[in-house]
């Protein structure tokens, strides 16, 4: 069983999926197969996505794929990737977000100490993933570790939790409200943390 899982939804995202899933890929295979597994669900993709990732798991044993028979929206996808999982972490991961070098065994590292949640500072770049917007977006200097949600909320500002790729939690803690509740906070765009 690996430790830790990277879910990735996408639907009609070639563009971005072509350069963001070789990145972690080689992140991947840097470390060893054995800890880390990549699931990603393709949200019935039209544009050649669904080509390009069985293509790519022909060359990878740790890629799973999952295709939905019709386009379910991107929160009902997003609360699939849980239970396709196998690790015991999970770290959903934006289709159009690079990974920056060794942003995986950094991971890793942190999960040793078996937190319930890690939550990654991150870049903004433009459109095309050429051009840096803003840099350090959590405005943080170094790692910091909170005892409670209120200490974390308190230094985290709860929109910029929205951005689902800045975040790793225990598998576990997905999926433990039901659908429809889930599904309502999507309103706000806080479904993943609803959970």
């Amino acid at each position: 069983m690996p430790f830790l899982t990277l879910a990735i939804p996408t639907f009609n995202r070639l563009r971005w999926i072509s350069l963001t899933l070789p990145v972690i890929i080689a992140q991947t295979n840097e470390i060893g197969t054995g800890e880390i597994e990549i699931v990603v669900s393709d949200n019935c993709s039209t544009d050649g996505t669904w080509d390009y990732l069985q293509q790519a798991t022909c060359q990878v044993p740790f890629l799973r794929l999952h295709r939905n028979e019709m386009n379910i929206g991107p929160e009902a996808n997003f609360h699939l990737l849980p239970k396709l999982a196998k690790g015991q972490y999970l770290y959903m991961v934006g289709d159009d977000d690079l990974l920056e070098e060794g942003t995986l065994r950094r991971i890793l590292s942190a999960l040793q100490d078996r937190p319930d949640y890690l939550i990654m500072n991150f870049d903004i770049y433009d459109g095309r993933l050429e051009r840096c917007k803003q840099k350090n977006r959590l405005n943080v200097s170094e790692d910091e570790v909170f005892v409670d949600q209120d200490a974390c909320l308190k230094r985290i500002n709860v929109l910029a939790m929205g951005f689902i790729s800045m975040w790793v939690g225990r598998r576990d803690f997905f999926n433990t409200i039901p659908k429809e509740k889930y599904l309502y906070f999507a309103n706000w765009g806080l479904s993943i943390q609803a959970d």
